[in-house]
């Protein structure tokens, strides 16, 4: 035998010896465990019983966390073994949960459970290595982590060393591998000197950077795994506390790297100071959102106080709003935008209260006050609202006065046959004084719309719902509004021919109302909905009703009228 070749035997001898060795000492270390074990007869039967199927379920898994939780909890003593290495916990978990036999073929004690003999065991009993980005529930993960210098009870110096885990699963997002192992205790990690890259999340629990140290080797799927997704695994419990009078939503239980929103509400007469860690303020936000990680509980505190909150109309912007302690001093104060003006402090209500800038007052209850000013007109209509710049004409125009209060335009709010009629005559410049009375019983002297629906009728721009009934207060339909807006046009001496009309539901147009749709549509007044439809029967909101007024307006002005 040539030289070459000897050496060749011999290098493939000694990688069995290094191979075998962990298996020699698995038998010897199991007969003296227990003298009545025969080690060759114990394979022999665990390798028949290898073949046994398991279904890894969610609830399987709950089950193996619960048995970590237990082992991490005792004693090497209690659970019979000597040293409460990695492969060691591995093999009682299954044992304890019942499945040691088809989990790992193999093992009780270190010298019998290290993680190369595990890795052997596993391939040599049809365990399947699978892909890190395919680990699932259940799946054994063999990776590296490193023994630190002058660590207790590790004599060796930065050494890198496998280590064996459950996987819990795995984020391909982030690249973290959730997983359950022994050696977790941080008191005995620390003691030893164990150095874990990975970010400990608690103590049966490690998330670990897949792309950083430790280093995956392998990931294997012993015989028995086939994993079912319908349980969740492993959650975070975000636990929430109310100190004082308030309420908290969003507590639950979260799937790490979940994004979750939290809320915060004072009851009457308090007021929101904060979310706390511990001790730790994390957000003065009463709706927190943050990234679950871990295990939390976060206190929203709650005290005595006013919330003070300042608004401002598009033309502007407003300092000084937030959660006051009683008696405490507030300063609000507007900044218009250039060529603006400030004009005023007002109430929801659309009550001034102040026109001061800055403002100055005590807290003593909450509180909105919005800022006015110049060429906004009302309080309620903000920046960026579909109908912002017909109410806004509207206003300059003063042919919407607002709803209860001049600075209230109150777009949703319900559109009135009475207000129907005072806006035309309002676009029109009419002198509603000089009007003759209407027949209409319900529009009787000294109310308010009534020179307006004498005006209307004067000028046939309504017939009333009957011959003695205008109905003021009823909300007007897109027919009704159409139909009065036509009259008023063709009276101004702009006349125009039908046209057929697109709409799906034209069906549903009233006879008497149809004429007045197809000319409003000739006029390119009335375009229908997204769906193509008229909906000639549908109330109007006073924002609708205003778009309809501004484009008529319009109209007209195209037409020197």
């Amino acid at each position: 035998m040539k030289k070459g070749k000897v050496i060749r035997a011999l290098f493939i001898i000694m990688i069995f010896i290094q191979i075998a060795r962990p298996i020699t000492l698995a038998a010897n270390a199991s007969s003296l465990q227990d003298g009545s074990v025969d080690a060759e007869r114990m394979e022999e039967q665990t390798r028949a019983s290898s073949f046994i199927k398991k279904t890894w379920t969610g609830a399987d898994n709950q089950k193996v966390i619960q048995a970590a939780r237990a082992q991490l909890g005792q004693t090497a003593v209690t659970l019979g073994y000597t040293e409460p290495w990695c492969a060691d916990f591995v093999c009682d978990i299954a044992r304890i949960t019942g499945i040691s036999n088809s989990i790992i073929p193999w093992g009780q004690g270190y010298y019998s459970a290290n993680v190369g003999g595990m890795a052997f065991r596993l391939e040599q009993y049809g365990a399947q290595e699978v892909a890190l980005e395919n680990a699932k529930p259940g799946d054994l993960v063999i990776f590296n982590w490193s023994r630190a210098k002058d660590a207790v009870r590790l004599p060796t110096n930065e050494e890198p060393m496998d280590h064996v885990a459950f996987v819990i699963f795995y984020d391909p997002e982030t690249k973290y591998l959730h997983y359950i192992g022994g050696n977790q205790n941080p008191k005995e990690a620390l003691e030893a000197g164990i150095s874990y890259p990975s970010r400990k999340r608690h103590v049966t629990e490690v998330v670990m950077d897949t792309e950083k140290e430790p280093y995956v080797t392998r990931v294997y799927r012993p015989k028995y795994a086939s994993a079912d997704y319908s349980t969740p695994i492993y959650q975070r419990k975000v636990t929430l506390i109310a100190d004082g009078n308030g309420t908290v939503s969003g507590e639950d239980n979260y799937m790490p790297g979940t994004t979750v929103k939290v809320k915060a509400v004072p009851g009457d007469g308090m007021i929101f100071t904060g979310w706390y860690w511990e001790k730790e303020l994390v957000s003065k936000s009463a709706e927190y959102t943050f990234e679950v990680k871990e295990h939390i509980t976060l206190t929203a505190k709650f005290m005595k106080g006013a919330s003070v909150t300042a608004k401002a109309t598009p033309s502007g912007s407003v300092t000084g709003g937030g959660n006051y302690r009683l008696k405490d001093t507030v300063t609000l104060t507007a900044t218009p935008q250039t060529g603006k003006s400030f004009e005023g402090w007002y109430l929801p209500t659309g009550e001034k209260v102040s026109v001061n800038n800055p403002y100055v007052f005590t807290a003593e209850k909450g509180i909105t006050l919005t800022a006015l000013f110049s060429g906004d007109y009302f309080i309620d209509v903000p920046a960026g609202v579909w109908y912002r710049e017909y109410a806004v004409q509207a206003g300059q125009q003063g042919i919407v006065r607002g709803n209860g209060s001049e600075v209230i335009f109150d777009g949703n709010g319900s559109f009135t046959r009475a207000m129907a009629v005072t806006m035309i005559a309002r676009m029109a410049g009419a002198d509603v004084t000089a009007a003759p009375r209407s027949p209409f019983s319900d529009a009787p002297a000294g109310a308010w719309f009534t020179p307006y629906v004498n005006w209307a009728y004067a000028n046939s721009v309504t017939a009333g719902m009957s011959a003695t009934s205008f109905a003021p207060g009823r909300v007007i339909t897109r027919q009704e509004f159409i139909t009065m807006l036509e009259r008023y046009i063709e009276a101004q001496g702009i006349s125009i021919a039908p046209a057929r009309t697109p709409f799906h539901d034209m069906g549903d147009t009233a006879g008497w109302a149809k004429t007045a749709v197809e000319r409003f549509y000739a006029r390119g007044l009335v375009k229908g909905d997204n769906h193509g439809n008229l909906l000639p029967q549908k109330v109007l909101s006073r924002s609708e009703g205003t778009a309809f007024i501004m484009r008529t307006a319009e109209y007209l002005k195209s037409h020197g009228r």
